[in-house]
């Protein structure tokens, strides 16, 4: 039996497979954006034929499919999706519109506020009030919520997002108005802010509840379409979504509340990245992965993986808790271009899949990144994704030439050089950015480079920090994949309620706490492990902190450990802490875990492979580094050996990827296969 991930991306859509003896095979597939699942279908079907399956075998006897998708994450970026209507308490109807009244920019007037996922025409007003203690001031008026109802279908909205003031406290009015709806409209999508996030601040909340609204209907209509797909190719086991928490869940958890999968697809770097610290010994990883359209960085800090409620998805507030991923407009596709001022740009428009680099020969015109990459001799144009892909650099050469080179009076080689030196320098700043706001140092991280092209500029990236040690994991060609395949099914739940740090708080927190345990129990079964969380504060912050609170009945003792964790992490992560000062509850957390069997990096056998570097060894290549120009040995990745050690510069060419060695770094590989690329 098969156990299957798929990552689809912007360009390639990744697949890996592990059989029940622990091997692992992987392969790429095309995305398909007119219809993703056929990018996926085709994926599937190469992982057979590797196997030795017929497509119909392989479907037939894979017993689980986890499949990471940014059908969330386009919906939004893309704004092209459906007109959300939203319900909102009398009085209350531009919360969203108005947000935290700050501008992108703060110091120009002129720039507009974002195009609210509800327009005004959309959203609608009926009579109700809950009261910040939870009790009912006003009760719900059914009529203007019926006329509401009508008035939003008559104007053509898609989906709805009931969103009423204190909701998180007294669910009900919602959940009546749920009822009502469907009444009138039994087609409808509905999402509830008392469901999507239960927890305080007015405009955090409604802003997740229209995203949900947003993308219900495409995420719906995605997941049953692939559902068909694959059991139209005899697909019978277990199908599992990725969540952007790093976790996974099943399609009808999903689709309760599809506003978790937004940003989910980068999210799964996470367990790979933990992973591969505690191979290497060591908690601090700076994680990349670099595919077709973007750079994704994931920072590993005392082995822990930070999750944020504080991020935005494009302009629209999203305050579910994901994986704190920073993505820029870096990858194999993006395009090279020059700004109004001459200055040579790349990215974040990509090429995509369709029609992809000059040198892919779809009728791609653009000069891209892979374009580069083949000019300065990364890349060998005759066995691209294992020769399945002839790369032409005619065609690359022509729009390098067209686009940049010509425009500023540089040779083509010293215009691909820039193309990618822009790369590296805007990955290195992303990376930089994100370790300054941690408050930590980047050359004391080791750094796992992921992704199709990510192993081809992870040394670079990591001269540029003076990062003394890279690992390309022999998994990295599909990166998140893998990261799907060491996650656990797991679900996180919110309460909020305002509460002094005191012992008579206490009752009220232990309520809490078990109404979402027992919530997460009826989803996930009596085999879940809970943990819990507490989102504290100094009084007179704005912000929270979350740490962790002890399982079973709190007590004084409890509570003192509690208050000991706040002014340690808030020291950690600040630092500073006022260990005198009083403490306020906000918001009370579970994240509910099923554990799964995770898969494990195989150890390569010492007689898989030939003996000797010359066995691995396929002769030199020119390549360009910086402006020097010098003879690169080839290898085989598939003829290296555990303990083989090798000086750049040097290729290590994989089935469907391309590590680069730089002069200044060596090369060895250790017993599972990863290549360690070491500062000389």
């Amino acid at each position: 039996m098969y156990r299957v991930a798929i990552d689809v991306g912007g360009t390639h859509t990744d697949g890996i497979v592990v059989t029940d003896g622990g091997e692992i095979r992987m392969a790429k597939a095309d995305t398909t954006p007119h219809e993703l699942s056929e990018g996926v279908v085709t994926c599937c079907a190469k992982l057979g034929k590797m196997l030795g399956e017929s497509q119909d075998e392989f479907f037939g006897k894979t017993e689980l499919i986890i499949h990471g998708t940014t059908v969330g994450t386009n919906t939004v970026l893309q704004n092209q999706e459906p007109r959300v209507g939203s319900i909102v308490t009398r009085g209350f109807r531009d919360v969203v519109e108005l947000r935290r009244g700050a501008r992108d920019t703060l110091f120009n007037l002129k720039v507009p506020f974002p195009q609210p996922v509800s327009p005004r025409y959309l959203r609608t007003e009926v009579n109700e009030r809950i009261s910040y203690k939870g009790e009912v001031l006003e009760a719900l008026d059914e009529d203007s919520c019926r006329r509401a109802v009508r008035l939003l279908r008559e104007r053509g909205a898609e989906s709805i997002a009931i969103t009423y003031l204190f909701s998180f406290l007294n669910p009900d009015h919602e959940r009546r108005t749920r009822e009502i709806v469907l009444e009138e409209w039994p087609d409808a999508y509905v999402s509830l802010s008392s469901d999507v996030l239960p927890q305080i601040e007015e405009f955090e909340r409604f802003s997740a509840t229209l995203l949900d609204a947003y993308i219900a209907p495409s995420m719906g209509g995605y997941i049953k379409h692939l559902e068909k797909a694959l059991a139209r190719n005899g697909f019978t086991g277990r199908l599992l979504i990725g969540q952007a928490n790093g976790s996974v869940a099943t399609p009808e958890i999903v689709l309760n509340r599809p506003v978790w999968t937004i940003s989910s697809g980068p999210a799964a770097a996470a367990p790979v990245a933990l992973y591969l610290g505690e191979m290497f010994g060591t908690n601090n990883v700076i994680s990349v992965d670099m595919g077709g359209t973007s750079f994704d960085m994931l920072l590993v800090v005392e082995g822990e993986a930070q999750v944020s409620t504080e991020e935005w998805v494009g302009s629209y507030r999203l305050a579910v808790p994901i994986v704190k991923v920073s993505s820029i407009g870096a990858g194999g596709g993006s395009i090279a271009w020059l700004d109004p001022t001459g200055v040579l740009q790349v990215g974040p428009k990509s090429a995509g899949s369709v029609p992809g680099p000059a040198c892919y020969c779809k009728g791609g015109e653009s000069a891209t990144l892979t374009d580069a990459d083949l000019l300065l001799g990364y890349l060998n144009p005759d066995n691209f994704l294992g020769g399945e892909r002839i790369l032409d650099i005619q065609k690359a050469t022509a729009a390098i030439e067209t686009h940049v080179s010509r425009k500023l009076g540089l040779s083509v080689r010293k215009a691909a050089g820039g193309i990618v030196q822009v790369t590296v320098h805007n990955s290195a700043a992303a990376i930089r950015r994100e370790c300054i706001d941690r408050g930590v140092d980047p050359r004391e991280f080791l750094m796992v480079a992921g992704g199709g092209a990510g192993p081809v500029h992870a040394a670079l990236i990591a001269q540029e920090l003076d990062i003394p040690r890279v690992v390309v994991p022999s998994v990295a060609p599909t990166y998140c994949a893998y990261g799907w395949l060491r996650s656990d099914i797991a679900l996180d739940f919110v309460r909020s309620k305002v509460l002094p740090a005191e012992e008579k708080s206490l009752p009220i927190l232990d309520q809490l706490y078990a109404s979402m345990e027992a919530e997460a129990s009826g989803i996930l079964g009596d085999d879940v492990e809970m943990r819990r969380t507490v989102d504290a504060r100094y009084y007179g912050q704005f912000r929270e902190t979350e740490v962790e609170v002890p399982c079973g009945k709190l007590g004084a003792a409890e509570l003192v450990k509690i208050e000991q964790a706040f002014h340690q992490r808030h020291e950690r992560l600040f630092k500073f802490s006022v260990p005198e000062m009083e403490l306020e509850f906000i918001n009370y957390r579970i994240k509910a875990v099923l554990k799964t069997e995770k898969v494990k990096i195989p150890k390569l056998a010492s007689t898989e492979r030939p003996s000797g570097l010359a066995s691995a060894r396929q002769g030199e290549r020119e390549c360009v580094f910086g402006d020097t120009v010098v003879k690169a040995a080839i290898y085989l990745a598939e003829n290296l050996r555990p303990g083989d050690t090798f000086p750049g510069p040097a290729i290590i060419e994989q089935e469907i990827t391309t590590v680069v060695v730089p002069p200044s770094f060596s090369c060895s590989v250790d017993d599972y296969g990863n290549g360690v690329l070491t500062r000389i």
